[in-house]
């Protein structure tokens, strides 16, 4: 199947598998959250932040922290404002192409 990152339906349906489509994925995850162990708060910037499930673990882990995520994907970050929208001034999401950002 193409990877169609703006089509809202492949978006839905790649946040529906994505812990459990890819077998490395947990632990990556738990890596990830290892290395930000000392971390307290200050903003964590999340690139290709897709849906929001890594803000989200962050934010739950991290009480004092902050996330700014980019993303590409429109559809994605539909998702993700969807999802983390309970974090209120704790998250922001931007539009962006890190291939094509020039500052």
């Amino acid at each position: 199947m193409a990877q169609n990152w703006q089509d809202p339906a492949f978006a839905e349906a790649w946040d529906a598998r994505h812990l459990t489509g890819n077998p490395a994925r947990a632990e990556h995850l738990s890596l990830l959250l290892a290395i930000l162990d000392e971390v307290e708060s200050g903003w964590i910037l999340d690139l290709g932040s897709g849906s929001g499930l890594v803000a989200q673990m962050v934010l739950d882990q991290k009480a004092k922290a902050r996330v700014f995520g980019l993303d590409s994907s429109t559809a994605m970050l539909g998702i993700a404002k969807a999802r983390l929208a309970r974090y209120g001034e704790r998250v922001r999401l931007a539009e962006g192409d890190l291939t094509v950002l020039d500052r």
